[in-house]
């Protein structure tokens, strides 16, 4: 997804979310390098993962929000910081699960902390090639987990008040938690002696990343602005564009460049992800072939494998499914007066006019 062309007032307060990301990263690595001078390199590589990108979920904080110009409480600040720290921490630890080298055009986490192992710290010998993959991975995982908690501290630090502050580690946390299910749930789901259906693979989908960049930015935003009541509609708003966005996403892993994912082009075709657009695809007459393509792990028929998702319609059924959920999302919007102002509502559909335009594939 394109960066949304939105009101330059929530884009403003997000970029000053991440500057207060930047400074709460120094302050840690500082603290950190004074006990030993090699946690410096895992520190810069978790922070250009979770600096880094489109900042949306703390976008969508502010959004929700929806204060009226001009300066706002810290609260929101630290909190919408808080999101997309949590994004970060899950980008480090995805990267492991599907063995990514690279994240927007530059080495993930752990591929950083492998070459560092067999070039810098002495690793050799007949086990030295897995042995620097263990410590990478190993320091991903530390990572991924440091930012999760780290997270968590920056709601608990954000001076909303006590009752608030509860609430949003709540939402946060059951938000995570819902998006290690859904991680499981796609892991699991890829096992080949798995058959699942269509309900359950949109089911994982949803729950890998809609809970915490959709759902629960929203309703964080309207929490810390006193407008609970508008929490429900808030969360079923969330809910479609999220899986909107998810869907979205799956194409372009398999369709876009790598210059415009900054991921590897094979993504989840190479690993054999149950996504909905490949499950999509089982259910036609096509899966035979793509199963045996996928199978003998040739990259050099991929290019066969996009050829049938688009012949057999699950490209076009995905789209139709993500079109319909991007439907429901103005429709509430539109009904809910969850948004209160035009500016809030302008933003809103700039979100979903990104999400849009990336179906185009």
């Amino acid at each position: 997804m394109t960066l949304p062309t939105t009101v330059p007032m929530f884009r403003e307060r997000s970029e000053r979310s991440v500057d207060y990301l930047h400074t709460r990263f120094a302050e840690m690595s500082d603290l950190l390098v004074e006990t030993d001078s090699h946690a410096a390199a895992p520190i810069r590589d978790a922070r250009e993962i979770c600096t880094g990108g489109k900042h949306l979920r703390s976008l969508l904080v502010h959004i929700a929000a929806d204060r009226p110009r001009g300066p706002i409480p810290h609260c929101d600040t630290a909190v919408s910081a808080a999101f997309d720290l949590l994004h970060g921490s899950f980008l480090i630890l995805d990267d492991v699960f599907d063995a990514d080298e690279t994240r927007r055009g530059r080495p993930t986490v752990h591929a950083a902390a492998i070459a560092r192992a067999a070039t810098n710290y002495g690793i050799d010998g007949p086990t030295g090639s897995a042995d620097a993959v263990h410590y990478g991975q190993s320091v991903a995982v530390l990572s991924g987990t440091a930012a999760l908690t780290g997270a968590i501290r920056l709601i608990a630090d954000s001076g909303a008040s006590d009752s608030t502050t509860i609430e949003l580690i709540r939402l946060l946390t059951d938000a995570a938690g819902l998006s290690m299910m859904g991680e499981f749930l796609d892991l699991h789901y890829s096992l080949p002696g798995i058959e699942t259906d269509a309900n359950a693979v949109r089911t994982a989908s949803y729950l890998k990343t809609s809970p915490y960049s959709f759902d629960a930015p929203l309703i964080a935003g309207a929490l810390l602005a006193g407008r609970d009541s508008h929490t429900g509609a808030l969360r079923e708003m969330g809910n479609h564009t999220g899986t909107a966005f998810q869907l979205a996403n799956d194409l372009q892993s398999v369709f876009s460049p790598s210059s415009r994912t900054g991921k590897s082009t094979a993504g989840d075709l190479a690993l054999g992800r149950a996504t909905p657009l490949l499950t999509a695809a089982r259910e036609t007459t096509v899966r035979p072939e793509i199963d045996e393509i996928l199978a003998s792990g040739d990259p050099s028929q991929l290019k066969r494998v996009r050829e049938l998702l688009r012949s057999c319609g699950a490209v076009d059924e995905v789209i139709a499914q993500a079109r319909n959920d991007l439907d429901s999302a103005r429709k509430i919007l539109d009904d809910s007066g969850a948004l209160p102002s035009a500016d809030a509502r302008e933003a809103f559909v700039a979100v979903l006019d990104s999400i849009e335009e990336s179906l185009h594939v």
